[in-house]
């Protein structure tokens, strides 16, 4: 009796359908939503309550001065418009609402900074993992953030005259496409680990130039088995994402028995 081919045994496709569910679950990010939480009213003291104009005043110029700017908007607004004091009011408050801007670039440009640092910091260290163990989900959905904040942050400080925002832009442009090849081959580390964990001795890489290619190796490969992947879990919208622009399907042998498919990604 003749036997039946690989692809038509239904423990291939199992297999190959719990594969499919994993691999469709690698770039959707889990879905946590939190409402945001009102800011709290500054606390009003019975001292507060008691000063008189003057002192109200002369408390929010001292507070311009310390940079709490939330303090002298406070004092200003206590101040009622039939006092002497209150002509100094808008005058002080177009101040602070200036100031305020100013302090709030100098923060963003500061955190900006920082975050680059330590997003390079954990991309090297991730790179360092690869070369050890598979990547994970989490590293998949963290590496693709950081590639968005990055496209972003690089946009934004395009124009920039600063020193420090055209410090900012340079590192982004260095940073980016780092974060774009890491990504693509932490996604193929993680998918090869789904094939490995559910018996498909399976092997992914990114190859090619910045690796842009994602080639799948399997001894079993058919075309039933590439139209589950994909028709049914759309790998190749999945590889697109994470920046593949080719995808390659092959059962690895070289003689006349190798069989190799290419998608185009473009």
């Amino acid at each position: 009796m003749n036997e039946k081919p690989i692809y038509k045994k239904w423990w291939v496709w199992v297999i190959a359908i719990f594969v499919l569910v994993q691999i469709s679950r690698l770039i959707t990010p889990n879905e946590q939503s939190s409402a945001p939480s009102s800011p709290s009213p500054p606390q009003v003291s019975e001292k507060f309550k008691k000063m008189s104009p003057a002192e109200h005043l002369s408390t929010a110029k001292k507070s311009i001065e310390l940079k709490n700017f939330v303090a002298a908007k406070t004092h200003l607004d206590a101040i009622p418009e039939e006092s002497p004091e209150f002509a100094d009011v808008e005058t002080l408050k177009h101040e602070v609402a200036e100031k305020q801007k100013k302090q709030q670039l100098e923060n963003k440009l500061t955190s900006d900074d920082v975050k680059l640092k330590e997003m390079d910091k954990r991309i090297g260290e991730l790179r360092t993992k690869l070369n050890k163990s598979y990547a994970t989900t989490d590293d998949v959905h963290g590496l693709m953030q950081d590639v968005i904040l990055l496209t972003v942050v690089k946009s934004a400080y395009e124009s920039g005259k600063s020193d420090i925002e055209k410090r900012i832009h340079a590192k982004t442009t260095t940073l980016l496409p780092k974060a774009q090849l890491t990504l693509r081959e932490a996604y193929a580390s993680s998918v090869e680990e789904i094939f490995i964990k559910t018996g498909m001795d399976a092997r992914v890489r990114a190859v090619g130039e910045a690796k842009k290619t994602i080639r799948i190796t399997y001894a079993l490969m058919s075309q039933p088995l590439i139209y589950k992947f994909q028709n049914e879990i759309k790998i190749d919208d999945q590889a697109k994402n994470v920046g593949f622009s080719k995808l390659v399907y092959t059962n690895g042998f070289e003689s006349s028995l190798g069989k190799t498919w290419t998608v185009s990604l473009k």
